[in-house]
């Protein structure tokens, strides 16, 4: 908060973070919500007000509420909820706004496959390649690459670097290939090769924040969209299912469903594309804008129609 006071350095994302955090809002007594901090409860406000220096607590207030407050000078309470949208994910809040305009442009039910979803995000960003090292920590980028991105000095060459790669071993890791496959889309380093390497460091630390990615816009949906609308949009089965699809490395909603309906079977992810396929041929056509709880019976129902179906010799 001293360093937000005292401008000592360039006002960033976490410096952003940190105020959006402590944001409350509260209604006065005309009915209007009110923004404030917590600040003043901190234990830090406490260690000031036993010196008796109200003035900390109030100029360290005041300076943060100004990263709170629109270019108009005004506190923009209407954007409260894109702010707690982005205090709940830890991304900015300038970001969201972004993707959120687009995502209004673009239709939030037009995503018919995870897929689809997956792509118009990588596809927003080679638009706004600024945005990479602010989604995704530089620091991953080179744990994952080394030499190759430190090599490179803005923000344009990074992400034209590291966003087709990405966007191909991540189409890999959903349809079900061995890592050794994987690997080949980050990397033809021969000490890579032999291990994997590049593979593995993607899936530990790259799948956790892409699936984080992946999951915004039915989080910016439902926290922030349709707070603001009469008539509230339902979210498509791509927008539900796309963080868990990601995260576990499966290529469609359907696939993501069986695999929570059997995960007492502890199958790998290679191990649930195999069973996935086996009952394919049993799955009914999705309706037109199917819900969540209607993908996942018709699921159930195509995975009892093939254990049914299945010979004897099968099930001994």
């Amino acid at each position: 908060m001293d360093r937000i006071h005292n401008s000592a350095t360039e006002i960033g994302d976490l410096e952003r973070y940190v105020v959006a955090r402590l944001a409350e809002t509260d209604h006065g007594d005309d009915g209007k919500v009110d923004i404030r901090l917590g600040l003043a409860r901190s234990f830090a406000a406490y260690r000031k007000r036993q010196d008796a220096d109200e003035d900390w607590v109030e100029s360290r207030t005041a300076a943060a509420l100004s990263l709170l407050k629109s270019d108009d000078g005004d506190l923009a309470v209407e954007q409260l909820s894109l702010r707690n949208t982005a205090s709940m994910l830890g991304l900015p809040e300038d970001i969201l706004d972004d993707m959120s305009k687009a995502l209004s442009k673009h239709g939030f039910r037009n995503f018919k496959t995870v897929e689809s979803l997956c792509d118009w995000v990588f596809e927003w960003l080679m638009v706004k390649p600024e945005y990479l090292v602010r989604l995704v920590k530089l620091e991953t980028l080179e744990y994952l690459f080394g030499t190759e991105i430190k090599k490179l000095k803005d923000d344009q060459s990074r992400a034209s670097y590291s966003l087709p790669k990405l966007r191909a071993a991540l189409k890999d890791w959903m349809n079900g290939a061995p890592l050794k496959k994987i690997q080949k889309r980050l990397s033809d380093k021969t000490r890579d090769k032999k291990r994997s390497t590049s593979a593995r460091k993607f899936v530990i630390r790259l799948v956790p924040d892409l699936a984080h990615l992946m999951g915004a816009p039915l989080q910016i949906l439902q926290g922030h969209v349709n707070v603001h609308s009469a008539e509230k949009t339902e979210p498509c089965t791509a927008m539900v299912f796309a963080n868990r699809c990601v995260r576990r490395g499966f290529s469609n909603a359907e696939m993501a469903a069986f695999g929570s309906l059997m995960w007492s079977a502890k199958w790998s992810r290679r191990e649930v594309h195999r069973h996935f396929a086996e009952i394919v041929p049993y799955l009914k056509p999705a309706a037109v804008s199917e819900s969540q709880e209607a993908l996942e019976a018709r699921v159930e129902s195509a995975s009892d129609s093939e254990l049914n179906n299945r010979d004897l010799d099968d099930l001994i």
